[in-house]
């Protein structure tokens, strides 16, 4: 039996080019997902099929060819695997391995980074040519292994059920590449099973016979979903403005689109603030710092913020830098380096502390009046330094500028509101981004079209792969599904509002493409749970799996708050987000999904596979795809309404 122990990770991936691809004549997602090569596995796949997963016929069939697989010999030279690893495998196992890891990339269409192309494991595998041979079928050999699990679960074989759990957990996390899963796409074969259903049953004595059965049995509580204004940190409006002279406002936000995105709900909220009857507020000036121009690069918006950029991204990287590297200390950053780089910063009117807010602190010491603070992403985001006496520096400020209210609060994801509660005791105000900035709304053009929406993330990449993979094989299907990748120039919100609808795949917990599709009305289509769970948690700004440790620091006890603290959960806030293996923290992540944008929003549509979401998209009529928008429409008027009202009050409260 292959067992393996293991601690690795995987090198990262890329697009490959179709010039460094090897064309594998695999007829297709189908036959070679479900190894229609392979006489061995399709002898076990049909016994499957007939018997069903959880009968005795079905153990003992893959119990006796596990047992008699022939990997192959190969060269097992473990430090030459793209992966730091302490596999202990059978003799051929590694090579055999790595081989399907590199036909899996290709196939998918990302590049596995290696020191041997594919070319030359193809060609070299057991000495033979460079067709798929019997072996190569990693759905097949996890399945294979998944069975036995099944057996020694329902047989009670203890020791026997550790083993073999062991050696799949090894096989998902090498073969689908963990912890992105870049290559699960088990829900959308006829293995009829799912990774999900697979990972409950890893660390279980007894068996689920799927993912929704283990949903049922354990069920887990509600989320605590508070609206802003029943926080301590909520801004009062005590002192409404009768006029308005003009304003000049600053921002400290190094994103493009959220710099954009707060100063439209500003400029919104202002002209409420002057009254129906009197003219729109002047914005005398408004200076940007830090904004990288980036993703708006080419439209109007991008260009707007360039115009306005004061001290421009590149130096901020600088002063990161310096900081990592000893040249400079968190002390020279606010009394020497702000100052200097960010001229002008503390004299608006108006000032929005946004990201990266560790900087905030460091501001208000040199301003009278209140600023408003909107964090999206991790609270120490991009927070440069590992010396505790920085830390240390950083919570003594934060602490000191919200006991004293010289900060008004708000954020943006409700995952971040909770991570900021579990490092600081405080309890942001949410106040979701609500897309003002986007003019267009739906208008569906006759020709049923969807589009997916642009992502370059190894998942995202293999699973636009596979959607392709589907619809090219189907010539007759209904629906024009276009990828954004492949449009060479980018497309306005009216272009996007004229198709049918817009797939998203989440790249974290919360994203600002999901608040303007979303403020535009258009029906938006998202992966549902557990499939999801591949995608929000590996994103690095808000803790993810890459993320530097640091920036899920707890704050001294000695500045916490115990404002913010409420009862705790049985799930915890942030293991979870590092963990790579799919049988770890399953309650947590399904707890907290629960707090993520892609789960509050009402009227989202969900798909839990390939062939589901083109079945979704089959029945999206034009007269359902109008419905749904009239429903997104009515939700994000409350939205817009309940956001304005935070920062109207936010508002006067930092001119009064």
């Amino acid at each position: 039996m292959l067992r393996t122990i293991f601690s690795f990770t995987l090198a990262p991936l890329t697009v490959a080019t179709p010039a460094e691809l090897l064309q594998i004549q695999t007829g297709g997602f189908d036959a070679f997902l479900h190894c229609r090569h392979s006489k061995e596995y399709r002898a076990f796949y049909n016994v499957l099929h007939a018997n069903g997963w959880h009968s005795d016929e079905t153990f003992k069939f893959a119990y006796n060819m596990h047992n008699e697989l022939d990997l192959g010999t190969g060269h097992d030279e473990l430090q030459d695997l793209p992966w730091h690893t302490t596999l202990k495998v059978s003799p051929g196992a590694a090579t055999w391995m790595l081989r399907q890891v590199m036909l899996l990339a290709n196939f998918f269409g990302v590049e596995a980074s290696a020191n041997i192309s594919l070319s030359e494991m193809m060609e070299g595998f057991s000495g033979q040519s460079g067709d798929l041979q019997e072996m190569d079928c990693p759905y097949g050999f996890i399945a294979l292994e998944y069975a036995v699990l099944i057996g020694f679960q329902q047989f009670g074989y203890g020791q026997l059920r550790d083993e073999v759990a062991s050696a799949l957990t090894a096989s998902i996390e090498i073969l689908l590449h963990a912890p992105y899963y870049t290559y699960d796409f088990f829900a959308s074969t006829t293995w009829n099973v799912s990774l999900y259903d697979m990972a409950v049953n890893l660390d279980s004595e007894r068996n689920y016979k799927s993912y929704a059965e283990y949903k049922e049995i354990r069920p887990i509580p509600g989320p605590h979903l508070e609206p802003w204004h029943s926080t301590t940190l909520r801004p009062s409006g005590t002192a409404m403005p009768s006029t308005l002279p003009p304003l000049r406002i600053s921002m400290l936000q190094f994103h493009d689109g959220t710099a954009l995105e707060l100063l439209s709900s500003t400029k919104a909220a202002l002209r409420s603030l002057s009254g129906l009857q009197n003219p729109e507020p002047v914005l005398d000036e408004v200076r940007l710092y830090f904004t990288q121009v980036k993703a708006l690069r080419n439209t109007d918006g991008g260009k707007w913020l360039a115009q306005h950029v004061v001290a421009d991204f590149a130096t901020l990287k600088a002063m990161f830098q310096d900081l990592q590297e000893g040249k400079m200390s968190m002390e020279e950053v606010g009394k020497e380096w702000l100052p200097r780089e960010a001229v002008g910063l503390e004299d608006a009117d108006i000032i929005i502390c946004s990201e990266p807010m560790w900087l905030c602190p460091f501001v208000r010491p040199r301003r009278s009046s209140v600023m408003l603070g909107v964090l999206h992403m991790a609270l120490l985001n991009e927070f440069p330094s590992t010396r505790p006496a920085d830390l240390w520096r950083f919570w003594s400020g934060f602490k000191s500028m919200l006991e004293e209210r010289r900060l008004l609060p708000s954020a943006a994801c409700r995952i971040t509101i909770e991570q900021v509660a579990h490092q600081s005791g405080w309890q942001l105000p949410y106040v979701p981004f609500i897309g003002l900035g986007i003019d267009a709304r739906y208008a569906p053009a006759p020709d049923r079209r969807a589009l997916v929406f642009r992502n370059n993330r190894q998942n995202t990449l293999a699973f636009r792969s596979a959607l392709r993979m589907f619809v090219d094989s189907m010539p007759n299907f209904p629906v024009k599904v276009l990828d954004m990748n492949d449009i060479n120039r980018a497309l306005s919100f009216q272009e996007i509002a004229e198709f049918h609808c817009v797939i998203l795949l989440p790249h974290g917990p919360n994203a600002l493409r999901l608040s303007d599709v979303y403020a535009a009305s258009i029906p938006v289509v998202v992966p549902e749970e557990p499939l999801v769970q591949n995608f929000i948690w590996s994103s690095r700004t808000f803790g993810g799996y890459d993320a530097e440790p640091r920036y899920l620091e707890l704050a001294p006890e000695a500045l916490r708050s115990s404002e913010g603290n409420r009862s705790p959960v049985d799930f915890h806030p942030t293991n979870y987000l590092q963990s790579w293996s799919i049988h770890r923290f399953i309650d947590d992540r399904r707890y907290w999904y629960q707090y993520t944008e892609w789960a509050t929003l009402p009227h989202l549509l969900r798909f839990g596979s390939v062939p589901a979401l083109l079945s979704l998209l089959e029945e999206l009529t034009a007269q359902r795809g109008l419905e749904v928008s009239a429903k997104m429409a009515r939700h994000h008027a409350s939205m817009v309404a309940d956001a304005l009202t935070w920062w109207r009050l936010a508002l006067a409260d930092a001119l009064a």
